[in-house]
């Protein structure tokens, strides 16, 4: 038997998830003798640094915190701070060849006040998922064998490429600003495809504040802005043939606010680091079944899972919801909505439609009667449908984001949420592909010598079945008797003729 030719078939498959949840505190110049109470605590997270080993990763991230509070002069204050963090995940499945990709998210903040300075906490949730990049050598084809073929197309990654991406706004707001007490910015990725050597991403970054009026009320009053943004990554490989997928976070942002007579200026700064990757589809013929009609083989097979990332897609979905607290609310009034997050407890996927259930959490300003500000953490059932058009996928990783959402009392201790929360929706589509991985000759084949053979087959027996069992291979059975269909019937007389 002459040697057999490998095909080498690269795949970038997930090796593991990992999920962890810290606790992050950060101390503040503000004594706590100064303070009368905290209004509002935000906090932005960021993952900046991941280093892979074997069995263990390593990362590093910051976290910013926006507190608004009132001292004992009834005045309105805001300060910010930021506290480093780093940790590690350790699992035997983290291989040091293994490539990460990690976010953060604060889910819940809290004031401490027991000691001389006041202390912002943050619980963090860490979301690691980790990639393998693996190589499998597929018998395509070789002298003396015959090969039973299936034709199997397959997105073979062209690499990852990432970019940092500064984005500037600047709007006008037809009243004057004392502070910002707090703020956020959040991105998604609305749109990725290939051009001439770039990636092509579109996305939209939506920013919020909640701001102090610089009147005799010192209203507070919240503010939403959307930046539309596109922006091109360098991908020598990229061709417009090519699909794309991207992902988008906000790395760090600031607000600057001018006031001018009877309006202000605000300036913003967001910080985007986007991460494309391009796919080309090819196509490989490889064997899932092989013999010889000179010698008896050995043929050792395997199976991998094909795992191939599809396109993107942006659901936007209206939601409303109520939620009911202990205290009363008459003669309360709602001064904005602010650090939204939604948690998914459970996702399904039927057909196209997708149906999600979770919770989602806002953290509600008040105003009492007597004057007082202060922060109602809200949790609103989430339980919603939609449609996800494109191409058909049998698993999916789901985001969501919330782009806007305003909060009204409708009762002595009822409210009520409208909110615009975007689904993004990374679908995948998987299969199992045979194949084989090594073919030993053990000795030669004993051959019938007769000139004429007349066969009756098994029922319901297929082609290779029968090549394998005549020692013939496909396309000679199928030149001597051209009538035959397979599955065969059993009754079949099938004619094999050897030139002698």
């Amino acid at each position: 038997m002459n040697q057999p030719n490998f095909k080498k078939v690269p795949l970038e498959s997930v090796k593991c998830k990992l999920k962890e949840q810290i606790k992050v505190t950060s101390k503040t110049q503000v004594k706590v003798e100064e303070i009368k109470s905290v209004i509002s605590i935000s906090c932005f997270s960021d993952v900046y640094s991941f280093n892979v080993s074997e069995g263990r990763a390593t990362y590093k991230g910051k976290a910013i915190f926006f507190i608004a509070y009132e001292d004992l002069e009834g005045e309105i204050k805001k300060c910010e701070t930021f506290s480093e963090f780093d940790g590690v995940l350790e699992t035997d499945a983290i291989i040091e060849s293994g490539s990460i990709n990690a976010t953060s998210i604060a889910y819940k903040t809290d004031a401490d006040l027991t000691g001389i300075n006041l202390c912002a906490i943050a619980s963090i949730t860490i979301d690691a998922t980790i990639y393998e990049q693996k190589e499998y050598e597929c018998l395509e084809s070789g002298d003396d064998i015959v090969c039973d073929l299936t034709e199997n197309t397959f997105l073979i990654s062209h690499g990852k490429k990432e970019l940092v991406h500064p984005l500037t706004e600047e709007f006008t707001l037809s009243y004057k600003v004392k502070e910002v007490l707090g703020q956020n910015a959040i991105c998604v990725v609305t749109n990725a495809q290939c051009g001439v050597g770039t990636i092509i991403v579109d996305g939209e970054v939506y920013l919020s504040a909640i701001l102090l009026q610089s009147n005799e009320k010192k209203d507070i009053i919240k503010e939403n802005k959307v930046l539309p943004f596109r922006i091109e990554i360098d991908f020598e490989d990229a061709m417009p043939t090519y699909r794309a997928v991207c992902s988008c976070k906000v790395r760090a942002f600031k607000t600057d606010v001018s006031v001018d007579d009877e309006k202000s200026t605000v300036n913003c700064v967001v910080t985007l680091k986007l991460c494309g990757e391009a796919f080309s589809e090819s196509t490989f013929n490889l064997s899932h079944d092989v013999f010889s009609k000179t010698e008896e083989l050995e043929v050792k097979k395997d199976t991998f899972t094909l795992r191939s990332r599809l396109e993107d897609r942006c659901v936007r979905k209206e939601v409303t919801a109520r939620a009911c607290v202990e205290e009363s609310l008459e003669s309360a009034v709602v001064l904005g909505s602010f650090f939204e997050r939604v948690e998914i407890i459970s996702k399904q996927k039927v057909d196209k439609t997708v149906n999600v259930n979770g919770v989602l959490s806002v953290n509600c300003l008040l105003k009492k009667e007597d004057g007082c500000i202060k922060t109602l953490p809200l949790d609103f059932p989430l339980d919603l449908t939609f449609i996800a058009e494109g191409e058909d996928y049998d698993e999916f990783e789901l985001y969501t984001i919330v782009n806007k959402s305003s909060v009204k009392i409708t009762g002595a201790n009822e409210l009520e949420l409208s909110a615009e929360v975007t689904f993004k929706l990374s679908p995948y589509k998987t299969q199992t592909v045979d194949y084989v991985k090594e073919v030993i000759a053990l000795n030669e084949k004993t051959l019938d010598d007769f000139a004429i053979s007349v066969i009756i087959p098994y029922k319901n027996e297929d082609l290779w079945s029968l090549s394998k069992r005549l020692n013939l291979a496909p396309e000679e059975i199928l030149a001597s008797n051209k009538e035959l269909t397979f599955p065969l019937s059993g009754e079949e007389r099938i004619v094999i003729y050897r030139q002698k």
